[in-house]
């Protein structure tokens, strides 16, 4: 028999989400664990809720606005898509004083070595920023933004066959060994970076198009239900407690008034896989339970 993979939370709505207030507050206390737990949490719960609707209402769009616990999520993904951006403007610049004449126009060696090496600084410190920060982008975010990683990865590749090719010297461009040698490898580094990220973010990125949860797809599909499984457990799995976060959580429990049974799963499970189950359900009221 196929293990069932999701925990049924015990007792009643008011007992859980009370529990759900305690283990907010608990993960809120390390804003790194927050940071880093919450946008998904709360991504989470609005593509959750999309599928009940789907469920209860085949054939219907999702239609409706978020709530408030996703706005969170929805600037964090902005604000990632902004690094991103940064980062592959980053590489573009560094390719571009190495690329080739286009039309005969090409970098002044004594701006462009300078800007190759701001370029390079700025692509390694935001791309390495964005995989970091790779649970933050929505699915379709991450869609274009594993598109542009590609395109950016592929011409910047170009110039280095380029470069390889032609050596310090070209028309217009001439640098030194050292400069094309230090070039060389900050653009490996930059490279290894972009693939990363692109692989990153295919998983993330799946079914961006094509999502059940986009209005007029069929967001009651069972790949849906599938990915939604996958995304709590991996919500879970990405908490990392320490000893001073269970005793943190044991105090709370202290103050909980529930059923024994309900303080008994709470203390099983941990305050970030009770928050990630409550928001899994798509059916209780999380209005008041703060993930941002």
């Amino acid at each position: 028999m196929a293990r069932e993979r999701v925990v049924r939370l015990v007792g009643t709505d008011a007992e859980i989400r009370a529990a759900a207030v305690l283990a907010s507050a608990v993960i809120a206390e390390d804003p790194e664990r927050a940071r880093r737990l919450f946008p998904g949490i709360g991504r989470l719960g609005y593509d959750r809720r999309a599928y009940v609707r789907a469920l209860a209402h085949p054939g219907a769009g999702s239609g409706s606005e978020p709530g408030d616990e996703v706005q969170y999520a929805r600037r964090g993904s902005a604000v990632w898509g902004v690094i991103v951006g940064v980062g592959l403007v980053g590489v573009l610049i560094s390719a571009a004083v190495f690329a080739p004449p286009i039309r005969g126009f090409h970098a002044d060696p004594e701006l462009g070595i300078p800007a190759a090496a701001v370029g390079s600084i700025v692509a390694v410190i935001a791309l390495t920023a964005a995989i970091a920060l790779r649970r933050l982008p929505s699915r379709i975010a991450a869609y274009y933004a594993l598109a542009c990683a590609a395109v950016v990865a592929g011409l910047t590749g170009l110039v280095v066959i380029y470069r390889a090719l032609v050596g310090p010297e070209s028309e217009g461009m001439t640098v030194t060994a050292t400069q094309l040698t230090v070039w060389f490898v900050a653009t490996a580094l930059q490279l290894g970076l972009l693939l990363t990220l692109v692989l990153v973010l295919r998983r993330r990125s799946r079914g961006a198009l094509t999502g059940g949860r986009r209005s007029g797809a069929p967001a009651a599909d069972p790949r849906e239900a599938r990915r939604l499984i996958d995304e709590a457990e991996s919500l879970v799995r990405l908490d990392r407690p320490s000893s001073e976060h269970a005793a943190a959580w044991e105090s709370a429990l202290g103050g909980l008034v529930a059923s024994p049974a309900v303080v008994q799963q709470a203390r099983a499970l941990g305050p970030v896989a009770w928050l990630v189950w409550v928001f899994y359900d798509g059916e209780l009221d999380v209005s008041g339970i703060r993930v941002s």
